[in-house]
């Protein structure tokens, strides 16, 4: 019985403790508001962007006008062509270094604004599921970049490259390059037959 009631005490001791902390830091404010991280809100925030190539423009399938930058090779023999999609909610603008040094080792590369980001269309709207795929399609169609050529996505985009990896259209690229890529939960190994690298 002594057990049981010193048990008791120990047990409402530490409830009470429990709802006094609580209580206090309810008091005081709680936890103070944490500082957004410029490495992942703002990465490119040194690049300098004074020689980005201007925004041209492809038709896709529906009429729209989507935008992409060309960088082309700074060497004579052009060694492929590599296209660069970026992550979510970015532009052709975050892969600037990426382009200019594909550009500098002998790639025509291309970055996209993907409809529904930078100068594509609405932001964050696309009618249809699979029209991104069909866009991809629509581009190398348009502008046809030379071979062998590479598609590269970066975080989410290298989640839609896998994607797009995997539909009746993947051997419009003969590699695919993804960086960091976004791949979800469900993703599974469907992909048996494309040179994939993936850079983590």
């Amino acid at each position: 019985m002594i057990g049981t009631r010193r048990l008791l005490v120990a047990l409402l001791a530490l409830a009470l403790v429990a709802v006094t902390a609580i209580g206090s830091a309810l008091a005081l404010g709680g936890p103070g508001t944490v500082q957004p991280l410029d490495s992942i809100n703002n990465p490119f925030k040194d690049v300098n962007y004074a020689d980005m190539p201007p925004i041209e423009r492809f038709r896709a399938r529906d009429g729209s006008a989507l935008a992409f930058r060309y960088y082309p090779p700074d060497v004579p023999s052009m060694k492929g062509s590599a296209v660069l999609i970026h992550g979510s909610s970015a532009s052709s603008q975050s892969m600037h270094v990426l382009a200019k040094q594909l550009a500098s080792e002998g790639f025509a590369a291309y970055a996209l604004d993907i409809r529904g980001h930078g100068d594509s269309g609405t932001k964050g709207q696309i009618s249809y599921i699979g029209q991104l795929e069909d866009d991809l399609s629509d581009f190398m169609a348009v502008i046809k970049p030379a071979s062998p050529s590479t598609l590269v996505g970066l975080s989410a985009g290298g989640g839609f490259a896998l994607r797009f990896a995997s539909g009746d259209s993947k051997h419009v690229f003969q590699s695919y390059l993804l960086l960091s890529p976004f791949l979800g939960e469900a993703a599974s190994g469907r992909i048996t037959a494309i040179r994939m690298t993936c850079i983590v």
